[in-house]
């Protein structure tokens, strides 16, 4: 709400420059650091913010001019809502440095710390809670068209280390991005760090090890009424895995899974291949969710799946000291 919160709200600030420039009209190679407390920023429906009073204002009579080159920020919280695109932001920042002619029209902007995402929403939409992340990347800054371009990324989330390319332009009521980001390992258990919270506890205790390839692309625009598509696809390769009350090791793992979701919100997960080796025979699938809300499914299958593996999926209640097999060849069911 606006007014709900302060603007600034910093509880140590120190400002340090060259002190011979003091004596000209330009102070150059300042330092600005900021520890402890608030930045909240806001603006609404008509587009007003309440951190105007940081925009420029010409003025032929100016004398003097600070040239800010460095910014380091320790132990802030950073909120920001944006009624026109239906963003919230809450971000905690724990120790980053900035380095950039911040004054420039166009610069090189070298970020470097680490922060802790509460929570990212666009649109009612979660996209990231409560994830620890360090940053060192490298962008190309156009304050004129308010592109963002990155000559350089690298981004740990939790323990997986994505590289990232692209740009983003930040418009009135939206926000145009297009970007991809690549990770590539052998810990695939870290991978199950990355889920959202409320579908992490479908994960819990699952295990695995093996190579894997996870690129994601993310092109549109984050806006109150607009969502940009999202492509993601995992490889895995000669792995094993092993989920949670699902308790038998799936070994030689191979297998290629897709999840898209458009404009609109519409998803989906395509699971092209899945060939393992399951209880020392083979077994393999492939599997289509359409609309992950109300999914439609489309599943292909061969191989052998012991019924008392299935035991820890149904209640006592129901069924009772499982036994026996089922063979798939050539099953199919929509």
């Amino acid at each position: 709400r606006k007014g709900s919160k302060q603007l600034l709200n910093v509880k140590e600030g120190a400002f340090l420059c060259n002190i011979f420039s003091l004596f000209g009209n330009e102070i150059e190679g300042a330092k600005r650091g900021s520890r402890g407390g608030e930045i909240n920023l806001f603006k609404d429906e008509s587009g007003k913010s309440n951190f105007d009073i940081f925009k420029q204002t010409a003025s032929p009579n100016a004398k003097l001019a600070i040239q800010l080159k460095q910014l380091q920020i320790k132990d802030i919280k950073l909120t920001y809502l944006n009624q026109p695109q239906a963003t919230n932001v809450d971000i905690n920042f724990n120790d980053v440095l900035l380095k950039g002619n911040f004054n420039d029209k166009s610069f090189r902007l070298d970020t470097k710390g680490k922060i802790h995402i509460n929570k990212v929403v666009a649109d009612g939409n979660m996209f990231v809670t409560n994830k620890n992340i360090s940053v060192e990347i490298a962008m190309d800054v156009n304050r004129e068209t308010q592109k963002y371009s990155f000559t350089k990324g690298n981004i740990v989330i939790e323990k997986s280390e994505f590289s990232i390319a692209g740009f983003l332009v930040a418009l009135k009521n939206e926000t145009q991005v297009n970007f991809k980001l690549l990770n590539e390992g052998k810990d695939i258990q870290q991978l199950f760090a990355l889920f959202p919270e409320k579908y992490r506890n479908n994960f819990a205790g699952a295990d695995g090890s093996g190579q894997y390839a996870l690129s994601a692309a993310v092109n549109g625009a984050f806006g109150k009424s607009s969502l940009p598509k999202v492509d993601i696809q995992l490889d895995l390769k000669n792995s094993q895995l092993k989920f949670g009350k699902y308790n038998k090791l799936l070994k030689q793992v191979n297998a290629t899974a897709k999840y898209e979701s458009d404009e609109n919100g519409n998803n989906k997960i395509i699971i092209s291949k899945f060939n393992c080796t399951l209880n020392d025979q083979p077994f393999n699938f492939r599997l289509s969710l359409i609309k992950l809300s109300n999914p439609t499914f489309d599943f292909y299958a061969n191989g052998v799946l012991h019924l008392s593996e299935l035991s820890p999926f149904i209640a006592d209640s129901i069924m009772q000291d499982i036994d026996g097999a089922i063979m798939f060849n050539n099953f199919h069911l929509q």
